[in-house]
């Protein structure tokens, strides 16, 4: 079943003119169009943010949360245009939604208007690469910004073990493979980790899942083995130190059971494009979602990041010692195998 996408896969984005990495953001209450977007191929439905920013010396994003000042009235003529390898071969008109129930955040809340479109947008194959251009006119000037897709049929994780032992194991060692997405040049890791878990006797038992982040990585920085798979560490101890603040005691209550599945592990793995990588790398965004102040912004006319992204999964067994250990922890778990 394919998802709806959204702006979660990024903690950053902010804005500016033009391509150029030296950006003076200042002009006394200049108004200045703000995007941010990520297309993913394999969305349902793919949405891009539009708003305005005042910015001024004093305070630049003094407006920014007040919805009468961020939003354009009315529709604005946006479009993406779809390219083949470089050949142009349609054009997409998107409309506009408004989104209940937003967090609390640097934009208006808890509704807020985004353009989105449900025409599927295309992945990448063996010979076909393809890009999107997003047009946006306002006020009489076009605000334009390109992204080539991530993605494609080769992009999957290769890992379907864990081994989380405490014994050095050269069998299954403790490292995520996978193979990488033509354009992807930012790399997003995490693993999950479902039991099911019972209360009392005679009680169902309930899935319950621990998220492991790995980390975000640039591909430059990763390992490339010998068979073209890049590589991504992860250490024992700290899946253990996660799992033991998840359940929340080092033993277990009276009557708790914990069941281990066959197939318990899920890898995730979601790819990010170059866009995304210079946004965050030359601006130097580590966290929360708006930056006042850029070196950099892909956008002409305007400021932000369009970028494309494309998530994969893959299902894995725990491998070495890690279930007789979990076992042995007395927090309750049984392997009970089965795939649920």
């Amino acid at each position: 079943m394919r998802h709806i996408s959204n702006l979660s896969f990024i903690f950053f984005f902010s804005f500016l003119v033009s391509c150029s990495t030296d950006v003076d953001l200042f002009a006394d209450y200049k108004e200045v169009p703000v995007v941010y977007g990520l297309l993913d191929a394999d969305a349902d439905t793919n949405f891009i943010l539009i708003k305005r920013a005042f910015l001024s010396e004093d305070n630049p994003m003094q407006y920014i949360s007040v919805p009468d000042s961020t939003s354009y009235p009315g529709r604005l003529d946006v479009r993406l245009v779809e390219y083949d390898n470089g050949e142009k071969l349609r054009e997409i008109i998107l409309d506009t939604i408004t989104k209940y129930n937003k967090e609390p955040g640097a934009f208006p809340n808890p509704k807020q208007k985004m353009y989105y479109t449900v025409e599927p947008l295309q992945r990448n194959t063996a010979s076909h690469e393809y890009s999107y251009q997003l047009l946006a006119v306002i006020k009489g000037e076009t605000l334009k910004v390109k992204t080539k897709m991530v993605g494609g049929d080769g992009f999957e994780i290769w890992s379907r073990s864990a081994n989380f032992s405490v014994i050095p194991d050269n069998t299954y060692p403790k490292r995520l493979f996978f193979y990488p997405a033509q354009n992807g040049a930012l790399y997003q890791l995490g693993v999950s980790f479902t039991f099911r878990e019972q209360r009392g006797e005679g009680n169902d038992s309930v899935p319950r899942t621990m998220y492991w982040d790995l980390g975000m990585n640039r591909i430059e920085d990763l390992w490339l083995n010998s068979d073209g798979l890049y590589q991504v560490n992860y250490a024992w101890g700290t899946f253990y130190m996660n799992l033991r603040e998840f359940l929340g005691a080092d033993t277990v209550a009276p009557g708790v059971k914990r069941f281990i599945g066959d197939w318990p592990i899920t890898f995730y793995i979601c790819a990010g494009g170059r866009e995304m990588e210079d946004y965050l790398v030359i601006n130097g965004v580590t966290g929360g979602e708006v930056q006042t102040q850029l070196d950099y912004s892909p956008i002409e006319g305007g400021v932000g990041l369009f970028s494309s992204r494309c998530y994969r999964t893959q299902r894995a067994r725990l491998a070495g010692t890690t279930v007789p250990e979990l076992i042995d922890l007395n927090w309750g778990f049984k392997f009970s195998g089965g795939d649920w």
